[in-house]
């Protein structure tokens, strides 16, 4: 009694709209109906409501994690760095900042090292990390929609979220925004279940694996302290805070001051600019995943318009009467408040990512949440006008909150009808070309032959023709498809023709994993020759060079005019300290350079 008590408190703290928002709603959501018919039949009923409630969901997580099946091969990524470095803090004690480059904030790896102190290290194990983090917050994503927006509108959102094709592709490598994400979700969910301190703790978490959380952690602030009060603010900023010192603190005292910084921060100022213009990445992010993109300009152009329309309807406009008018609107059901907050984070993301010069197209993951959550909000809004419309209960303001939602929508889909194919012509679009485009089908590992000819059958072209937009299901069976199955190969040959005690230097996309699979070490854990380092000066070449070249270094593997090998100073000193002794093909075009320390007479 007292915790409901404590809660109704918190819910009546200042007189913002985050803290009325949760008083007595016109109508319930449009999922208590049904609830209330099923508490009727006793015992089946709760039985009938858990399989109501759980089914879809599992049915959507099962599938989704059907697909990832086909991704658990080796591939050439940054994720191979982070498999090795966390491999050699579980091996031999290396602690990054000090014993290696390490530009990412500390949790990162740390979930990696954990996993294979618990595991032992194999690509297909390593590789689960990511999609069981999407999996997390797929979760708690639905949860967090459940409460606000109904059983419908939170299945629905949830699909949108976890089939959008950028957020399939993600989470088939370890890469930080897994991670990252896996924290903010649970973050978001936490402070709409008023557990301050832990939603700051969470976001604080999802910081400590991603920097370019902190945004998402200042709104979270700012909600809580326009709506909570003082009490609650505090105990956010608590649960902000004492994580991310604790861990900066330690991370400062094991690795040095200066490098813990330098590596997280500095590097990332200096390093010269790569990605691409923000502009172009949001264009690419609404052509790649349409659906999640009119979700987001459904929902968001809905709530911006009811505002405008509040704004201009008023004869006698004053600041105060405006946020009334707004408060009482949002008042009228509890899924409104949260539509503001989900706009409001895509927003300030987006002015975010607009004031970067060069932004990745994988950044748009930490709003991908938010952008599904405004489709929960507008499906929801739908629901609610036909029930006033049902109970014949539809003043002018009702009726013209309709005609906006209704064209919004109508507006919202032509646009992006009348727009995909310009994008596809002009903009850089992973699954569209000039000219057909061939892919050859893998069968998933673990998989019987039934069920891996039903997904192709369901799920699967040969060709890719220009001009047609293709499922995202689809677009990532063919992504799966550039895996390097020739790392075991490489793997093999440098096994046999070294010693435990020899050591390796190449390629950061695939080195790792090649040294992983023939037990052998990178020298000095030098994981990390992403050239970005080079370019920027944080690291020098020549440096490098003398500080590795060693007799212990037996094999240099490079990638053919790839990566660090762009760089004159190292194809210059692989020509005079190494002979070139192998090469191997890759499937797509790559190819392997394995170069032999020369012997010490020559």
């Amino acid at each position: 009694m007292a915790r409901s008590h404590k809660k109704s408190k918190q819910t009546e703290e200042g007189m913002s709209l985050s803290a009325t928002v949760f008083k007595e709603p016109v109508l319930p959501l449009s999922s208590t109906i049904l609830d209330e018919k099923l508490a009727q039949l006793g015992i089946w009923g709760k039985v009938l409501t858990a399989l109501i409630e759980w089914l879809p969901v599992i049915a959507v997580l099962f599938f989704y994690a059907l697909l990832k099946f086909y991704g658990m091969r080796a591939a050439s990524s940054d994720e191979n760095i982070y498999f090795y470095m966390g491999w050699a803090m579980v091996d031999h004690g290396a602690i990054p900042y000090r014993d290696y480059f390490f530009a990412h904030p500390p949790l990162h790896v740390l979930i990696m090292a954990a996993w294979i102190a618990l595991f032992g290290f194999q690509v297909e194990t390593a590789k689960m990390v990511p999609w069981i983090a999407f999996v997390i917050s797929a979760l708690f994503f639905h949860r967090l929609l459940r409460t606000g927006h109904g059983r419908i509108a939170s299945i629905i959102g949830m699909i949108l979220y976890v089939f959008a094709y950028d957020a399939l592709r993600a989470s088939a490598h370890f890469t930080g925004i897994n991670c990252t994400i896996m924290f903010l979700v649970p973050g978001m969910w936490a402070i709409w279940k008023y557990k301050n301190a832990l939603g700051g703790a969470l976001l604080s978490l999802g910081a400590l694996c991603g920097t370019y959380l902190m945004p998402a952690g200042g709104l979270g602030l700012l909600w809580v302290a326009l709506g909570r009060g003082k009490k609650a603010t505090w105990r956010y900023l608590a649960g902000l805070a004492i994580p991310y010192s604790l861990v900066t603190i330690t991370g400062m005292i094991l690795a040095g001051p200066a490098n813990y910084l330098n590596m997280q921060f500095r590097y990332h100022v200096i390093k010269p600019e790569q990605g691409g213009e923000s502009w172009k990445r949001f264009l690419e992010i609404n052509y790649d995943n349409n659906l999640l993109a009119l979700a987001m300009w459904a929902g968001g152009l809905f709530i911006i318009a009811t505002i405008l329309y509040r704004l201009f309807s008023q004869s006698h406009f004053t600041a105060s009467s405006f946020i009334g008018s707004i408060r009482e609107w949002a008042k009228a059901s509890p899924h409104r408040v949260r539509g503001i907050y989900a706009l409001a984070m895509v927003l300030m993301y987006l002015t975010f990512y607009f004031n970067l010069k060069r932004v990745f197209p994988f950044y748009y993951l930490l709003v991908f949440s938010s952008m599904a959550w405004l489709g929960a909000f507008i499906i929801e809004e739908f629901i609610y006008q036909l029930r006033l419309w049902r109970l014949n209960s539809t003043p002018s303001p009702v009726r013209t909150s309709r005609m906006i939602t209704a064209g919004v929508i109508i507006i919202a889909i032509f646009s992006a009808y009348c727009l995909r194919d310009t994008y596809g012509d002009n903009f850089r679009v992973r699954h569209a070309s000039k000219r057909p485009q061939r892919y050859t089908w893998y069968n998933a590992p673990y998989y019987s032959q039934s069920l891996n000819n039903f997904m192709r059958k369901v799920a699967w072209y040969d060709i890719a023709e220009p001009g047609i937009t293709y499922n995202p299901v689809t677009r990532l069976l063919w992504h799966e498809t550039f895996f390097i199955d020739e790392v075991y190969d490489v793997a093999r040959y440098i096994k046999e023709r070294t010693k435990p005690e020899d050591r390796l230097f190449g390629d950061s996309t695939s080195l790792p994993l090649i040294a992983l699979l023939a037990e052998r070490r990178i020298i000095d854990d030098f994981g990390d020759t992403n050239i970005m380092r080079f370019k920027s000066n944080v690291t020098s070449a020549r440096d490098t060079i003398k500080q590795i070249d060693r007799p212990e270094l037996v094999y240099l593997v490079p990638r053919h005019q790839t990566g660090f090998f762009r760089v004159n100073d190292f194809v210059n000193w692989a020509k005079e300290k190494f002979i070139l002794e192998k090469q191997v093909k890759e499937r797509y075009g790559g190819t392997f350079m394995i170069y032999r320390r020369r012997p010490a007479a020559q």
